[in-house]
């Protein structure tokens, strides 16, 4: 029937994006969970056409107020979600509420908050960020490092676009920028010095 496929195809759907059928990490992100929902409203549809026939031949309206009355629950909670969606800060306030210690929020809200002009509160937030990453992961120093490049900041980004060059030297985008920043500082024997070592690092040559 129309129901039992519309649920195969949430679930087939769904598989990849909860990655138990692993195809990357990209499409884990919660737009590939829209494909998804066309399973689920083929088989929310399909109800609703079987109780509206039952409706037509019961002669009775109290299933359909039921489904009124459940919906005002949802059209309620709907509404006072409004509010979080009203700007991406806050949005990202919202996800960070529930999850006050993973650090990939902070990330994600001071790219919102350098988007609203509001380079203070990015910086605090990419400074959490830091203070809250797993050991192994160097990420927050890279975000923060291109935080003050893009804004020709130079000097404050020198340290953290360092530390990645000496953790994880191969992170796309970091030599071009380092060296770009480098230069901007004049400090010319760094940009030969760290342009060589990465072509060594490039080439596997030692």
């Amino acid at each position: 029937t129309w129901f039992i496929f519309g649920i195969g195809f949430l679930l087939l759907h769904l598989l990849p994006v909860l990655q138990w059928l692993p195809v990357g990490q990209a499409i884990r992100a919660d737009r590939y969970t829209y494909a998804a929902g066309i399973g689920w409203s083929l088989a929310i549809g399909y109800v609703l056409i079987l109780l509206s026939n039952k409706i037509r031949e019961a002669r009775t309206y109290l299933p359909l107020l039921l489904g009124a009355l459940l919906a005002l629950p949802y059209a309620w909670l709907a509404y006072q979600r409004t509010a979080v969606w009203r700007s991406a800060v806050s949005v990202r306030t919202d996800m960070i509420d529930y999850a006050p210690r993973y650090f990939v929020g902070y990330m994600d809200r001071a790219i919102s908050w350098d988007r609203a002009g509001d380079l203070k509160n990015a910086l605090a937030d990419y400074d959490k960020a830091i203070l809250l990453r797993p050991p192994n992961d160097y990420k927050p120093y890279f975000e923060r490092g291109m935080f003050h490049f893009r804004h020709k900041a130079y000097r404050e980004a020198m340290p953290d676009l360092l530390k990645i060059f000496q953790h994880v030297p191969s992170h796309p985008g970091l030599v071009p920028s380092m060296l770009y920043a480098q230069t901007k500082l004049g400090l010319c024997p760094e940009v030969i010095g760290n342009a060589t070592a990465a072509m060594q690092l490039a080439t596997g040559a030692t």
